[in-house]
């Protein structure tokens, strides 16, 4: 997506009230991909990390605090376009958190500005190795 076009995309979620954006994440294996998203028209903090603490928190479609909105089934035009560049130029160029044990995360974004914040959170298998050596006679009884 060209810088004009995600200009056009703010710009059409501002003047539909919208002030922030939660996208949610998550994978394993080898596959991973964006699950849902949400948006809110209420009004955010200037305080820029309390207004991502509550997109966060809050605008989530599970929440029993939510104002939030499903951006899939209200503008699915929208919400291609965000999935996509959120896929592609922002979530494929963080740590790998689709392979192995997988992991899950939130991609909040505060409209019109723009500004985003990523909460990765990747699983990981902790491995311990041994070393064992001896002579196969020595275990004989």
């Amino acid at each position: 997506m060209k810088e004009t076009e995600m200009m056009a995309v703010l710009l059409e979620l501002h003047q539909l009230g919208v002030t922030g954006i939660n996208i949610y994440y998550e994978g394993s294996g080898d596959s991973g991909g964006i699950e849902e998203g949400w948006y809110t028209t209420q009004e955010l903090s200037d305080d820029i990390d309390i207004a991502f603490d509550t997109i966060l928190n809050e605008v989530v479609g599970w929440s029993t605090l939510s104002t939030a909105t499903n951006i899939k089934s209200e503008n699915p035009e929208i919400w291609d376009k965000l999935e996509n560049f959120a896929s592609s130029q922002l979530l494929d160029t963080i740590e790998d958190w689709w392979n192995n044990d997988g992991g899950y995360g939130n991609l909040c974004i505060l409209v019109p500005s723009g500004k985003y914040k990523i909460y990765n959170n990747v699983r990981y298998t902790q491995i311990e190795d041994y070393y064992h050596e001896g002579e196969l006679i020595d275990k004989c009884d």
